[in-house]
């Protein structure tokens, strides 16, 4: 059985290392490996039609290759599934024109399967038919297609596009494929378009969950800032195939900015596409829902289902990498790993509690590092070695504490990593969410739903699109030992009735006259008085929910993104 993701060969570029899938392991007691369990428990009801040995050769036509299914995620695979894997990679080999030109996948993932294909045969021309397939593409040689060649990433060569566009899992699988192939032939220029396109999307097209795709009729792209919380597409396939590609830059480039994504995407954008059950799925993930949202099993044809059990099963082998330098720890969970004749075992129950220990179980005689990441939310660290406080800012290199020093077994370390909670505004552009704020804590994204809001009291009657966030009340945390989560925030809000038949538009009144008994030195602009009593607001607290786990109980309205409320004079 091989298991985790494929490790690049050593003559690959490449600034970090996976660690094997055998030197790794989350335990339960936090998050991630409870996830993993889950995940585990929940796979005989997966239909066994998701399982890649069900797959016929055949099926793996260009044309046909589905990538959550194939690309090298880390799913468990065994000889007859690597037999058929490498039977279908030379039937694509075979179908391609003479010439090589003008052939490529209609679904982007062939290439990152056959780079994997690559890595664990040896076999070269695995390597040079995604090499083949990769510089193909950006040709139109896919036609009219009914989205047009942007929706297939076939209008403009890979190397020469400035951002991400069409289908966001055609996009995300090509990028990957591309990641993989540029490490395996040293081609720089090729693993800077990758990351120029990923950071196009982070930059201007990706939801405060990590979700990306905001167009639904053909699954895609919006413009720049096109991020409406309603009409999120949010694929949870898509948010594993950033998950996936954010990893491979990570390797590639040893930069933390893919970490913090990899924690956005996994604990927001791709939990939430699961229910608590294990057993039950969303496609899409809207961040707000009018009248409720439900997780459905899985069902054959379905690729989110086997795309985030694929992802599960590797997980920890995401969390750590490891080389003769030391280990660097980029996702925190409760488990244990090695590397290089060094061990740890991490204690938390992160993001819950803010705390995470590492201890030292085994060293090597010589000084190494340990690198803790220091997310980018976290404007507060702090640090004790072996109880003794350490300066954590100081230490900070590149986004991660560096501890270099000789360890021994027993050395412990206390990292601390406060989680207030927070108010996020989105850029001004994002004009769905514009006088709006989000709720955070940590790494979580936090939201209101019906099912949280009293039926009695001050707020009694109010749905979530009538509140708003009062600006200038404090944020609280609560913390829980049962119920739908172990920390809520407590958010105070303003309750306005909404007024008995109110029509969809009204016409606001103007002042009688408008020119009159205005100063000579107005204001080119200036505010609206008052012209009519608005309704009385009611304040109130409101209970919010980790956004992820939504939708686990009774059915109705959910917003992530909630009016602020006029500040009182």
């Amino acid at each position: 059985m091989i298991h985790g993701p494929v490790v690049p060969t050593p003559s690959a570029l490449g600034k970090l290392r996976p660690l094997p899938a055998d030197a790794v392991r989350l335990v339960t007691g936090g998050l991630l490996g409870d996830w993993q369990a889950r995940n585990t428990a929940a796979a005989s009801f997966i239909p066994s039609a998701f399982a890649p040995s069900a797959f016929a050769p055949s099926a793996f036509a260009p044309s046909a290759f589905a990538p959550s299914a194939f690309a090298p995620t880390g799913a468990s695979a065994t000889s007859a599934d690597l037999a058929a894997f490498a039977a279908s990679a030379d039937l694509a080999a075979s179908a391609a024109s003479a010439d090589g030109t003008h052939e490529l996948a209609g679904h982007p993932g062939i290439e990152a399967a056959l780079t994997g294909l690559f890595r664990v045969t040896g076999h070269r021309p695995y390597l040079e038919l995604a090499c083949r397939f990769l510089e193909n593409r950006g040709h139109g040689a896919l036609g009219d297609t009914e989205f047009g060649p942007g929706h297939h990433q076939d209008h403009v060569p890979l190397r020469s596009a400035t951002e991400v566009t069409g289908h966001v899992v055609r996009q995300l699988s090509l990028l990957a494929g591309a990641v993989d192939v540029a490490v395996e032939t040293h081609d720089h220029e090729l693993l800077a378009a990758a990351e120029r396109l990923y950071d196009s999307a982070l930059a201007s097209r990706t939801y405060i969950t990590g979700g990306q795709g905001s167009r639904h009729r053909d699954q895609a792209y919006g413009d720049p800032y096109e991020l409406p919380p309603d009409r999120a597409y949010a694929e949870t396939c898509a948010a594993a195939a950033s998950f996936q590609l954010a990893w491979r830059l990570l390797l590639a480039t040893a930069d933390v900015r893919y970490a913090d994504e990899m924690e956005r995407v996994l604990l927001n954008g791709i939990a939430a596409g699961v229910g608590v059950d294990g057993t039950s799925f969303f496609t899409t993930n809207p961040l707000q829902a009018r009248t409720g949202h439900t997780r459905r099993e899985p069902h054959p044809g379905a690729c989110c289902p086997p795309a985030v059990a694929a992802l599960m099963t590797s997980l920890h082998t995401r969390i750590a990498t490891g080389d003769n330098s030391g280990i660097q720890l980029h996702l925190y969970g409760s488990g244990a790993l090695r590397s290089a004749g060094r061990a740890i075992d991490v204690s938390t129950r992160y993001p819950w509690d803010e705390q995470v220990t590492v201890t030292v179980t085994a060293s090597s005689a010589e000084p190494w590092a340990l690198a803790l990441r220091a997310p980018a939310w976290c404007a507060d660290l702090r640090l004790t070695v072996n109880g003794t406080p350490a300066p954590a800012r100081r230490l900070v290199e590149k986004g991660y504490l560096r501890l270099h020093r000789t360890w021994h077994p027993g050395d412990q370390i206390t990292l601390t990593l406060a989680m207030p909670a927070r108010r996020v505004a989105a850029h001004p552009r994002v004009d769905a969410t514009r006088g709006a704020a989000a709720l955070v804590r940590g790494p979580l994204v936090y939201c209101l739903e019906q099912a949280d809001l009293p039926v009695s009291g001050k707020l009694a009657g109010a749905g979530v699109d009538d509140l708003e966030l009062d600006p200038s009340a404090p944020l609280a945390v609560a913390y829980h030992t049962s119920g739908i989560a172990p920390v809520t925030l407590q958010a105070p809000v303003r309750f306005r009735p909404p007024a008995a038949e109110a029509p969809l538009y009204r016409t606001l009144p103007t002042e009688v006259p408008l020119h009159r008994n205005l100063p000579t030195e107005a204001p080119l602009h200036r505010n609206l008085p008052p012209t009519a009593p608005a309704p009385a607001a009611v304040t109130g607290v409101a209970t919010a929910i980790p956004y992820f786990l939504w939708a686990n109980r009774t059915p109705g309205p959910m917003r992530v993104w909630l009016p602020l409320a006029p500040r009182r004079p």
